[in-house]
């Protein structure tokens, strides 16, 4: 069902269970036989958003390591693409997705990355520039070959509106060069409640 006022409950038989329907405005309006018309409108919630990168060369830069992301740790800030979404504001030139309606979220993304041999990273997902972490992390130690490695995020979480989600890497135990290449990253959001 597309997003539509509904003047008469009657037609609310075309609603699925795909559907989510929220009361925007009840008023006696105008005079239907009974003295009052109710007006109840319809509001799509369904929430999504994207951004993404292919190809990166750019390193992230890393002043030194720890494992508690604290002050070394820094945000992944190498999307250049905004994906397709829904009341969720996607944001590559900030790194970060801006939620618009509040609710339950399924929050996920696929780097690839490489980084100085034998060094260890992880990823993890904030909101609002590192407020509060979401989930756990996700840690990679990249292999003495010059490895590209691949890391995989999810968690659920309870956003509200103007939340912003990012993500955050460190390095965990660097010797030399902290710093670290994401060349792919895939970033998106789900409302499921």
């Amino acid at each position: 069902m597309a997003d539509q006022r509904i003047e008469d409950l009657t037609e609310l038989t075309s609603v699925d269970a795909s559907d989510k329907l929220v009361v925007l405005d009840i008023s006696d309006q105008t005079d239907d036989g009974d003295g009052t018309t109710k007006h109840i409108s319809y509001q799509n919630l369904h929430a999504y958003g994207k951004i993404y990168v292919e190809g990166n060369s750019t390193a992230t830069t890393i002043s030194g390591t720890q494992s508690d992301f604290g002050a070394n740790a820094v945000q992944v800030a190498v999307f250049d693409t905004n994906g397709e979404s829904n009341n969720t504001t996607p944001d590559h030139t900030n790194d970060h997705i801006t939620i618009d309606v509040t609710g339950e979220y399924i929050i996920s993304a696929t780097l690839s990355f490489s980084g100085e041999a034998n060094d260890t990273y992880s990823f993890a997902f904030f909101k609002n520039n590192k407020g509060t972490q979401l989930g756990s992390r996700s840690t990679r130690k990249i292999g003495s070959g010059g490895d590209v490695g691949s890391a995989s995020l999810s968690t659920i979480a309870s956003l509200t509106a103007t939340d912003t989600i990012e993500i955050w890497i460190q390095n965990e135990d660097g010797t030399t060069n902290f710093n670290c290449t994401v060349e792919d990253a895939s970033f998106y959001v789900t409302r499921v409640g």
